[in-house]
């Protein structure tokens, strides 16, 4: 056990010493900003595998396109380098939309309105959106089958050569389950798409849908960051000038106020 108190950043001293209650609060309610935080990463992991994906793979196709005597060795090894980013881009997909659903379960409850609000969210895009769709059924199709994109296609002129990545119905056809609505979606599909333009569809999706969770998580800081404020009893422009003091029975350690979660 130890006592909490709050106390001058400047010196160390206390100014209010908490009881076990409002001990108790100030912690669960940290506890809940940091799980909220935690959650945001997800979304930021998909958001950089996303850039990276176009801008690793921009990046590797200008260097291709400088070279005119490009091999047949050199032009594989830049798909597998696109499909490389690809697959860490659609296992950030899976990961945000596990971890999300998770998290509302486990704090709200496996038949609150918040998880029923972002399965309803998810559910409009999977009907609304092929790309959304596609992309979301294409991470299985990579994980069991194979690199999705196996395609690079070859324009020419006169002044430049321009590599199109894209998804090769030959191969998505070939034996996957897609399910009914997306298999009919590609049975729809004649000819090899470019990939890119269905990534960043999708991506908006997923933009759409954070939007949907931020809302929640944006609610849940609010009442949160208000129970640790008021059981304080400073405001967050003051919060800087005050640190816990965490005291146990033969030392008193200084804690920090994790004031970016108060903003």
């Amino acid at each position: 056990m130890y006592k909490l108190s709050l106390g001058l950043k400047s010196n160390h001293s206390p100014v209010i010493q908490f009881n076990n209650e409002e001990k108790d609060k100030i912690n669960s309610s940290i506890d809940q900003l940091i799980k909220n935080q935690k959650l945001r990463w997800s979304f930021n992991l998909l958001n950089k595998n996303f850039k990276a994906l176009f801008s690793k793979t921009d990046q590797e196709l200008k260097t291709l396109s400088l070279n005119p005597e490009y091999t047949w060795e050199q032009l594989e090894n830049v798909t597998f380098e696109v499909n490389r980013n690809l697959l860490n881009y659609l296992a950030s997909q899976n990961t945000y939309l596990d971890h999300a659903r998770f998290y509302l379960s486990r704090t709200f409850g496996k038949e609150s309105e918040q998880l029923k609000l972002f399965d309803k969210k998810t559910s409009e895009l999977f009907d609304n959106y092929f790309a959304y769709r596609f992309l979301y059924k294409m991470r299985n199709f990579t994980v069991h089958c194979g690199f999705s994109l196996c395609s690079i296609t070859i324009q020419k002129s006169s002044q430049q050569v321009t590599f199109i990545p894209k998804f090769m119905i030959s191969e998505l056809m070939d034996g996957f389950d897609w399910g009914n609505i997306v298999k009919q979606d590609l049975a729809e599909i004649k000819d090899d798409f470019s990939a890119f333009d269905v990534i960043h569809q999708s991506f908006e999706c997923f933009k759409q849908l954070n939007d949907c969770l931020s809302s929640i998580l944006e609610k849940l800081n609010y009442e949160k960051t208000k129970i640790v404020l008021d059981t304080l009893r400073i405001s967050k422009e003051d919060l800087s000038q005050y640190c816990f003091l965490i005291e146990y029975e033969n030392e008193t350690k200084i804690g920090e106020i994790p004031t970016h979660y108060f903003k």
